[in-house]
Order: structure tokens, then sequence, then C-alpha cells
């Protein structure tokens, strides 16, 4: 015991003759960290507020986290080696009508009444990477945790010849790929 205290005594006895280098060297750390998050956690924070905005099925909360106009020209652009020109040259191109066809078609498809039926949580980012092309657009690459339940409508067709069972609910986790334009979500592999 005697050793040990000795050792803790010898280390703050340090650590008060060089105050100065001590917390010279706890704030760049502080730096450092806060740089790395700040720097690395763009898509990362972009595909948290979409899965929330999703988890919310408030079709404002979802538009409000996508680029709408950039999902346009994304989604025009098509697929292929050179996605990353033409959604460049779509951007350019897309038209009010396009943009409103689209946050119609989000509205459509994201219902109040289904909150709760599917919950998306972010596990984990695999990879994070950037455009060779475009360094405003970034495909990120998650391993996302899916929970659902069945509609609330959902009966069985032959309720009357089993016993009832307890409503169930699907759990498991997929990789999705999500591609953010200046950190909002433009599209998604789901």
């Amino acid at each position: 015991m005697g050793k040990v205290k000795s050792v803790f005594s010898n280390v703050f006895a340090w650590i008060k003759s060089h105050v100065k280098i001590v917390v010279a060297v706890v704030a760049v750390l502080v730096v450092a960290i806060v740089a790395v998050n700040l720097l690395g956690g763009v898509g990362n924070s972009g595909v948290k507020k979409y899965l929330n905005a999703l988890n919310s099925c408030k079709d404002e909360k979802i538009l409000k986290a996508m680029d709408t106009k950039a999902a346009v020209a994304w989604q025009n652009a098509g697929y292929g080696d050179d996605r990353v020109e033409k959604f460049k040259d779509e951007l350019d191109d897309v038209e009010d009508d396009d943009v409103e066809d689209f946050e119609k078609s989000i509205k459509k498809r994201y219902d109040e009444s289904d909150k709760g039926q599917t919950k998306y949580k972010l596990k984990k980012v695999i990879y994070s990477t950037k455009a060779k092309d475009d360094k405003n657009l970034t495909k990120v690459v998650c391993k996302i945790g899916v929970t659902s339940k069945p509609d609330k409508e959902d009966e069985d067709d032959d309720e009357g010849i089993w016993k009832k069972e307890k409503k169930y609910t699907a759990t498991g986790d997929t990789y999705m790929t999500f591609y953010l334009y200046k950190g909002k979500v433009i599209g998604t592999s789901f």
C-alpha cells in the first residue's frame, strides 16, 4: 500500500510542478476531439436527423432533413459511373415544379398515423466518403437497426380457428447507404 501511495504522490507532485504543460496537453486534446467530431460527424448527424424524422412520420421533419432540390437532381441523374457529373448538371436544371412534386410525393408516403409502426436506429457508421468531383456530396454506409410492428388494422384471416397470439414485433439489422449533399439526405438505398 505504501508503494501505491508513493507512486500517486510522485505523479501528483510532477503534475503540480508542470501545471502549464499539463494544461496545454489537455487543451490540445480537447481541441482535437472537438475538431474530429465537427469535421467527421457531418454525415453522421445528417443521417441521424433523417432517421429521427422518419421515426416521427411527420412529413415536415422529413423534408427539413432533406435537400429537396438536390434530391430531385440526384433522382434525375440516374445511375452509373458519371452520376456525380450528371447530378451537378441536373442541380442547375431543377425547376420549382419538380421540387413541389417531390415534396407532394413525400407527404403522400409518410402518414402520422403510421407513427410507431417502423423505427430506425443508427447503430454504426461503417464508412463515409466524399465524391471525387464534388466535396459537398457524401456517401455514408451505415448499420441500421429496424423494428417493425404490425398495423393496427392487421388481423389474422383465420382468427376464429387459432388461439389468439400476442402482437408480433420484427427486429433486425441491415446496411443502408445514404447520399448527402451539404449534410442533408438526398437519396438512400432502403
